[in-house]
């Protein structure tokens, strides 16, 4: 894979970590890192989905 992941989130793992998917246990730093390459090639910056809470304008005051 060409594109990094996310600066930072690889340093919540070690060699020790056990990384659970549906296809089964990761114990493999590269391929949890290649993991999280392809998330955030499938969910850029903008959230998880359209209109999610990171693209919503932030409310000041009583909620309407």
């Amino acid at each position: 894979m060409d594109s990094p992941a996310q600066p930072g989130i690889m340093s919540d793992y070690t060699d020790e970590t056990v990384f659970l998917t549906p296809d089964g246990a990761v114990r493999d730093l590269e391929t949890i890192r290649e993991i999280f390459v392809v998330f955030f090639t499938l969910f850029p910056s903008r959230g998880l989905y359209p209109g999610g809470p990171s693209s919503r304008k932030r409310q000041v005051g009583p909620h309407r």
